[in-house]
C-alpha cells in the first residue's frame, strides 16, 4: 500500500511499522503508546544491528 510520493526508504519503513504492529496485535489509543511502539521497535532494530558483522575497530 504504497503512497503517491513516498521515497523507497519511507516505504519500506511503514511496511516495516504496520507488519510490527500486524505481528505484535498492537493497538494505538494515544501518544503514549506510540512513544511506548517506538521505544521498543528501536530496540528490535538495534539489537538486530548489533549482531551484524564486527569490523577491525569493534563496531
Amino acid at each position: 500500500m504504497a503512497r503517491k510520493k513516498d521515497i523507497p526508504q519511507k516505504a519500506a519503513l511503514r511496511e516495516m511499522m504496520g507488519n510490527y504492529l500486524k505481528e505484535n496485535n498492537v493497538k494505538v489509543k494515544d501518544g503514549t503508546d506510540v512513544n511506548s511502539i517506538m521505544r521498543d521497535m528501536m530496540s528490535v532494530i538495534l539489537m538486530t544491528y548489533n549482531r551484524g558483522p564486527v569490523d577491525k575497530r569493534g563496531f
